[in-house]
Formats: C-alpha cells, structure tokens, sequence
C-alpha cells in the first residue's frame, strides 16, 4: 500500500538551501516539520525579510 501526500516548508532563496524551523536555519530536512502550505504562508509574513525565503513542496509517500 502507498499513501502520498504534499507537505511544505519554508527555505531560503539563496544556495545552499537552508531549512526553516522556527526561525532558524538548518541544513536537515528530516529534522524539519513539514505543514500546510497555508500555515507556511502564514508563518512567512511573520518574518522581518520575507523576500529571502519561499515556500517549496515537499512529497511525502509511505510505503508499506
């Protein structure tokens, strides 16, 4: 069985990426929490320079 889903999480726009975890940067994306693309939308206007990020698709697929 296959279960798919679309996640999202917030990077930076310049490279090499960085993963956004609570406003910090970090170079892991499993230890990232992945969510909805709204709630990412969200917590990127909260940032003070929110032109250096964006909001990439994450792909997410179980298999068992």
């Amino acid at each position: 069985m296959r279960i798919s889903r679309e996640k999202y999480c917030i990077v930076t726009k310049s490279y090499p990426l960085k993963f956004i975890q609570n406003g910090e940067g970090c170079d892991d994306i499993e230890e990232v929490y992945l969510k909805s693309k709204e709630d990412c939308e969200h917590e990127l206007n909260t940032f003070d320079e929110p032109e250096k990020f964006q909001i990439i698709k994450v792909n997410v697929t179980y298999e068992f």
